[in-house]
């Protein structure tokens, strides 16, 4: 999955016959959905383009999985392709635990 983040950033600007990645660039860029995850981990500096999703409903009712994926752009404008699934999440918020870890290091 990150090696295809790799990709489609390399790439989103491309013209024909891949203006189709520039349009799937744009609706995960304008993504308003997934506050709590990825984006939580940012500096206010930073940026991420991602798209979250969850899993189908155990019979709890929790979710079976959690994840977002992304690429978070720093001021540096350096890029880094993050994917993180997580199964019976326990919080959301530890998608954006795991984004902070790769931020430290």
């Amino acid at each position: 999955m990150v090696s295809l983040l790799d990709w489609f950033f390399a790439h989103h600007n491309d013209n024909e016959p891949l203006r189709y990645i520039w349009k799937i660039w744009k609706l995960i860029e304008e993504c308003q959905t997934g506050d709590d995850r990825l984006p939580a981990a940012l500096p206010s500096s930073a940026k991420t383009i991602h798209k979250k999703g969850t899993g189908y409903p155990l019979p709890s009712g929790q979710p079976s999985g959690i994840c977002d994926v992304g690429i978070i752009i720093l001021d540096s404008g350096q890029q880094l392709p993050i994917a993180v699934f997580i199964t019976n999440p326990s919080s959301q918020s530890r998608i954006s635990d795991i984004a902070k870890q790769l931020l430290e290091q």
